[in-house]
């Protein structure tokens, strides 16, 4: 019984909770309660919002704690991790844009005013090459939705591999459509074509779906291969933690007690696993 108790313990351990990860802090007068703020890249805002204005996902720990594995992502985590992701391709003049699942949310439930599309191809989306849209289908399952201007392609990232509904390609299509008329592209709608695959890594659980996106939005966004099964991404969820804590190293060093980290210094790359692995090749889903 020892034994086995003390095997568990090893196991929480190895793994570690996002709690435990991030607990640990220097300075006692700051509490964890306190929000970490992660700035929105310059995406979509609304046409009277001040770009100066500290306007960002307020990062509590209730969320943090959601990256313990066997917990399912809110909207907060992911839109965080993938506005990050996003911003680092920027640095490497990659033009790739981000829709937060809010937008998103609204433009499948035909809430957003055809003025506010317009505007959005005017003045956002017309400006970049790829358009990352993490969807949360019926609030329960986490895919993402990658529109590639170049090659004309929609690609649905789902990891429990289900086609998209007929109302998600009708609505996306509906944005490109207004995106050709804008542009003047020579393309036309039917040169348009949706790829959904099942030969990506399946989803086994009912709670890694929002972890599956993330990782997704880091390969494209970051142009790399990354080597990983379904199982698997359990230990990306760790690895997220600290990605987003990076991110706000300065404001938050303190409470979290850890030194300050380099921003690129990240492990998706050794991620645990005795088994070989297909690579999966972000050119594969987008070439810049």
């Amino acid at each position: 019984m020892k034994k086995n108790m003390k095997q568990k313990k090893e196991n929480k351990n190895k793994l570690g909770t996002a709690a435990a990860f991030w607990s640990r802090k220097k300075n006692k007068k700051k509490r964890l309660s306190e929000n970490i703020h992660f700035k929105i890249p310059k995406t979509i805002q609304s046409e009277d919002e001040d770009e100066d204005e500290d306007n960002g996902y307020a990062i509590t720990p209730t969320d943090f704690s959601l990256l313990i594995p066997g917990k399912w992502l809110t909207d907060n985590i992911v839109n965080a991790f993938i506005a990050v992701q996003v911003d680092l391709a920027r640095e490497k003049n990659l033009k790739v844009i981000f829709i937060e699942s809010l937008l998103t949310a609204e433009l499948l439930n035909n809430k957003l005013s055809n003025g506010f599309r317009t505007w959005l191809i005017n003045h956002q989306l017309s400006f970049y090459d790829c358009w990352s849209l993490p969807l949360c289908i019926r609030n329960i399952h986490w895919t993402l939705l990658v529109v590639d201007l170049r090659k004309s392609h929609i690609i649905d990232l789902d990891s429990k591999h289900s086609l998209p509904s007929n109302l998600i390609v009708q609505t996306i299509m509906s944005l490109v459509e207004m995106y050709i008329e804008k542009n003047e592209d020579s393309t036309t709608i039917r040169n348009w074509k949706v790829f959904s695959s099942n030969k990506i890594p399946y989803q086994s659980d009912g709670d890694d779906c929002g972890v599956h996106v993330c990782l997704w939005a880091y390969i494209i966004c970051h142009q790399i291969p990354l080597n990983f099964i379904g199982e698997e991404v359990v230990h990306v969820r760790k690895n997220i933690a600290r990605i987003l804590i990076e991110a706000n190293a300065k404001e938050f060093s303190e409470i979290i007690g850890r030194e300050e980290m380099r921003r690129r210094h990240l492990d998706f790359e050794t991620m645990e696993g005795k088994e070989s692995k297909k690579k999966y090749m972000a050119n594969n889903i987008y070439r810049i």
